[in-house]
């Protein structure tokens, strides 16, 4: 039985800028709204059994304050590629975003500033 051929050849620049893009405008939107919907307690709206939480309707419009304003210092990603004749490879390139994505989402993740 022949094995399914799960490698073709990509750009690595473009799979590396195409990932960094993306983990970077995920992470910018996570802490834009961090402190209000994706903070919220269950203390404040209320928890059911399954570890969900019902919100209330003025979380959901903004009109509750932000308890948590963000006083960390920002994070830059400055990603550099080098000018080559060609940065085709052979390889997965699912496995190989999802390295990247672990990589940098991580790194921003647990980097306070810098």
């Amino acid at each position: 039985m022949d094995s399914i051929n799960m490698t073709a050849e990509v750009d690595l620049g473009v799979l590396v800028e195409e990932v960094v893009e993306a983990v970077t405008a995920g992470h910018a939107f996570a802490k834009l709204q961090h402190g209000s919907i994706l903070s919220t307690t269950s203390r404040e709206h209320g928890s059911t059994g399954t570890g969900r939480q019902i919100m209330s309707v003025n979380s959901l419009s903004g009109s509750e304050s932000n308890a948590q304003e963000s006083s960390e210092g920002s994070v830059s990603v400055l990603l550099d590629i080098e000018p080559k004749r060609s940065w085709l490879v052979r390889t997965q390139a699912g496995a190989l975003r999802r390295i990247i994505m672990n990589l940098l989402g991580n790194s921003l993740k647990y980097t306070g500033s810098g």
